[in-house]
């Protein structure tokens, strides 16, 4: 969600227009200055697990992971 006003989380400050993520692991607030930036990584990070994900399901090994690199 995105932050409409601003205040304090977790000893955090939270501006207008940061980019609250929280899921069973943790909470991550991003300023939102970053969030083009955060997001583009996420989703290069994201494609990389699904390609490990695919080389695994496919019996791949260590080799054929660091080859994805």
């Amino acid at each position: 969600c995105r932050s409409e006003r601003t205040g304090h989380f977790c000893g955090c400050l939270v501006m207008p227009g940061d980019l609250i993520v929280a899921d069973g692991s943790g909470v991550c607030i991003v300023p939102n200055e970053l969030v083009e930036e955060v997001l583009e990584k996420a989703e290069k990070s994201a494609a990389k697990e699904e390609e490990f994900s695919r080389i695994l399901e496919a019996g791949g090994g260590i080799e054929e992971l660091k080859k994805a690199k």
